[in-house]
């Protein structure tokens, strides 16, 4: 039996997405990070290495997360 499908979306056009909710502080330095890297021409040239700005986000991160698994090993 073939089941029956949704038809497909006009193209160009979006589908309707359920809203996640709110990232953790920890997620959305993360996210500041994996997207500058994705539109920096810098970052995306195996070559050159990161640029400041991604190496700031990635610090900002880094910290977040040490800071996160300081506050779980205390029980906080």
């Amino acid at each position: 039996m073939d089941e029956s499908r949704e038809p497909e979306p006009p193209a160009g056009s979006r589908r309707a997405v359920a809203g996640v909710g709110k990232l953790t502080p920890l997620q959305q330095a993360y996210s500041r990070y994996v997207t500058h890297q994705l539109g920096c021409g810098t970052c995306q040239d195996v070559d050159a290495g990161r640029c400041a700005t991604a190496e700031g986000f990635r610090v900002a991160w880094k910290l977040l997360g040490d800071d996160a698994c300081e506050q779980m090993r205390r029980g906080a």
